[in-house]
């Protein structure tokens, strides 16, 4: 009978070419003969006719690798593109993660500490990946889940510091944050409002929601009551916005600058890029990290989570957070 290898012979993701078919896209080939060039011009294979091909000669590699990646019963989505490349990740993480779990019980020294957060990443995109109903997470990612995030917390908490355990911890805060939206991604009880509270209070914001009274408009003759977030960070990275100031001029000696290419909105306009609060003090821009940037997004998250998304209320709310982070462009990717 037919051998192991050469029943798997069509699937080998490492077989020389399968990676790059999966990759590239096909062009027509050019016709050799010049006399049937006009003939068969409306005959060759267009891009989605082409793409269709490679996919339909990769079917078993593909469905194998669909195989691999269902847990607990339930299979991927079958429309996904490349899903070899998501249970290499698995595989190498996971690896990685069992190896640095070793070296830590043998207190063997090692620099791979952030591994299992990358392994806990890889879990939540595998998660978001299946077909499964809102609510009914498969137990064995759920398992390894949790088991991820307890060694992140574990590995960046502060234990060995009894005496100042109030001090900011930014590494420890961002496993938080992570673990918040891993809830929020498998619909968890509260959708990760209790991760979300923790990491703003290792990460040391400061936030408040209240009111005051501003304008929106150029022409608006009466200040309306608005809603405001007000939010400092503890912590100030060097390289924040806040503090680009002192290095505006060596940034412009290596071309790094790009306030020149930032819109400038004037006054002029009628509807204001801010608003205007009478108050000038609220007027005035706090210092602001990336990470606290980020929770501030998360809170605005559990604002739409927890409270009726159809009302102006909620969007009032979401609004104003949305609007503390966009007085900030220390990163892009935040947004």
């Amino acid at each position: 009978g037919p051998t192991l290898e050469e029943d798997l012979t069509d699937i080998n993701p490492h077989r020389e070419g399968t990676i790059a078919r999966l990759l590239e896209t096909t062009q027509p080939t050019e016709q050799s003969s010049t006399n049937d060039s006009c003939s068969k011009e409306d005959e060759k294979p267009t891009l989605e006719s082409t793409e269709a091909i490679v996919v339909k000669s990769d079917l078993p590699y593909y469905n194998s690798i669909l195989a691999e990646l269902a847990a607990d019963g339930e299979w991927p989505c079958p429309v996904c593109e490349h899903p070899y490349f998501l249970l290499l990740a698995r595989a190498i993480l996971q690896t990685l993660a069992q190896v640095e779990a070793e070296n830590s019980n043998n207190n063997n020294h090692n620099n791979f500490k952030g591994i299992h957060l990358w392994n806990a990443r890889s879990l939540v995109a595998h998660q978001r990946l299946l077909q499964s109903k809102p609510g009914e997470e498969p137990p064995s990612l759920s398992e390894q889940l949790d088991i991820a995030f307890e060694k992140c917390r574990r590995l960046f908490s502060d234990d060995d510091d009894d005496d100042d355990k109030s001090r900011p911890n930014l590494q420890l805060a961002t496993v938080l944050l992570e673990q918040g939206l891993a809830d929020h991604h498998w619909d968890r009880s509260g959708k990760g409002r209790h991760y979300f509270v923790q990491a703003q209070a290792k990460s040391g914001l400061h936030v408040e929601v209240t009111g005051a009274y501003g304008k929106r408009t150029k022409f608006q003759q009466e200040a309306k009551a608005q809603m405001l977030v007000r939010a400092r960070s503890t912590v100030v990275v060097e390289n924040s916005n806040t503090n680009a100031t002192q290095s505006s001029s060596d940034k412009k000696m290596k071309g790094e600058d790009t306030s020149n290419l930032m819109v400038d909105h004037p006054e002029e306009e009628i509807l204001l890029e801010r608003i205007k609060f009478e108050d000038e003090k609220e007027n005035e821009i706090q210092a602001l990290n990336e990470l606290d940037q980020s929770i501030l997004l998360a809170l605005c998250l559990d604002v739409k989570n927890n409270n009726p998304t159809k009302e102006a209320l909620t969007a009032e709310e979401m609004g104003a957070f949305l609007a503390r982070v966009l007085d900030h462009h220390d990163d892009w990717m935040i947004y």
